[in-house]
């Protein structure tokens, strides 16, 4: 009897570690093979004067993961303020920050966006794109 009840006691361990390992994404492989940031605006200016500086690497994770990516941004245009309204991502990610937004490039000035994302409960292996929503200042 006493070996029967230990038996059921390293079967509920199994299953919680199966279980805990199974929810928190540890069965998921999330190859992010490259990053790209484009800038959407309705202002062509912008589009040209907004200059985007960020790591492009290659990155491993497991599902339902946060990562954290910095992206630079230098406003070259010598008299207009850019302002950054939104970021997105696209699927199957989501966004859980990006900071600071909203905010204000003056002219000849630069400002470090701080993304956190969260990767998809599933197998993937591709690029994440991030949208970055800008107008005039």
């Amino acid at each position: 009897m006493k070996g029967l009840i230990a038996g059921l006691i390293i079967v509920v361990i199994i299953l919680a570690i199966v279980y805990y390992l199974y929810t928190e994404g540890y069965f998921y492989s999330v190859d992010i093979n490259g990053v790209y940031v484009t800038i959407d605006s309705n202002f062509l200016g912008i589009k040209n004067s907004l200059h985007v500086s960020y790591s492009n690497t290659t990155i491993s994770a497991h599902g339902d993961q946060d990562i954290t990516l910095k992206i630079y941004l230098y406003n070259n245009n010598p008299l207009l303020s850019v302002k950054v309204t939104n970021v997105s991502v696209s699927h199957p990610f989501t966004l859980i920050s990006a900071t600071p937004v909203p905010s204000e490039i003056s002219p000849h000035n630069n400002e470090t966006l701080c993304i956190v994302i969260k990767t998809p409960m599933c197998n993937y292996a591709g690029a994440l794109d991030i949208i970055i929503y800008a107008t005039e200042g």
